[in-house]
């Protein structure tokens, strides 16, 4: 388990989420299903190595984007690639900052 994890439910009928998880100082974005106690279990699977084998250890599915401030800017990027304005708190802007919709009909995906 991360030193800190938030857990975003995704879309859908799988009952999976997105959880942010910080191991080490590398923040991740791990992909997890939700027990019947309520538990966040993350979703593990072998790696497939050269000459299509498979690796004996199991890993979690995981994307690391890094320490805290190039997880920011990945996270950043990615509110950008959606269209919404990010502000930067440490520069000026005349762009308007992003605010979240107000129900999850407005979603653009």
């Amino acid at each position: 388990m991360g030193d800190h994890e938030i857990s975003i439910k995704l879309p859908g009928e799988r009952n999976e989420y997105l959880i942010i998880e910080e191991y080490n100082g590398i923040t991740s974005l791990v992909l997890g299903n939700e027990g019947k106690d309520g538990r966040m279990w993350k979703k593990w699977g072998h790696a497939q190595l050269k000459d299509k084998k498979v690796a004996e250890k199991a890993i979690p599915w995981k994307i690391s984007i890094g320490q805290a401030d190039d997880a920011r800017q990945v996270a950043k990027q990615i509110a950008e690639a959606f269209g919404w304005v990010v502000q930067d708190n440490s520069a000026k802007t005349d762009k308007k900052p992003w605010t979240p919709p107000p129900d999850d009909n407005d979603l653009p995906f």
